[in-house]
């Protein structure tokens, strides 16, 4: 997966670009990365409901390249599942000037390798309404981005085959 500096300018897609788009959580193992604990809120819990709605969506699973050649692309909060690694979140800065863009693998960044992502995106997360809530999708609509709910694996399958039942692309109107 390509690595870009927090807080730069997204570039990663064309298509996927809005004005005043920043990069957050684009991690790998060949760059170091800030790692913390954001301990005044819950981070982890807010990116799942973030991570539950794809923006962005590739054709293939990029496998996490922290995990040391583990390879999973399903994972578990409480009683719910995602297939994470195939496309990117979308997360808006109170004043709306500011469109943050990460790998839906922030998730797993956060949770699992102690990412800190920087203060201002995590402001955002505390402040912004997440997804399901409408205003979100008006949002993402706002700036042209087609979203869908994020696949999840079907049980037992290994490697993960993705329950693709729900997968309707909400195009902005």
């Amino acid at each position: 997966m390509a690595i870009y500096a927090d807080l730069s300018d997204y570039t990663y897609h064309h298509a996927f670009e809005a004005p005043g788009t920043k990069n957050i959580g684009w991690v790998g193992k060949a760059v170091a990365y800030p790692k913390g604990i954001a301990e005044q809120v819950p981070l982890a819990q807010i990116l799942w409901k973030y991570c539950a709605v794809s923006v962005a969506q590739s054709r293939g699973l990029h496998p996490c390249d922290l995990c040391n050649g583990l390879r999973h692309d399903a994972f578990t909060n409480g009683d719910e599942s995602l297939v994470l690694g195939s496309a990117e979140i979308r997360v808006f800065s109170p004043d709306g000037r500011t469109v943050f863009a990460a790998p839906n693998l922030i998730y797993h960044y956060v949770a699992d390798h102690y990412y800190l992502p920087p203060e201002e995106f995590v402001t955002a997360l505390t402040l912004s309404t997440p997804p399901p809530d409408e205003s979100y999708f008006a949002a993402l609509n706002a700036i042209g981005l087609e979203w869908n709910p994020t696949p999840t694996p079907i049980p037992g399958s290994k490697p993960y085959r993705l329950d693709l039942s729900k997968v309707k692309w909400r195009k902005p109107p």
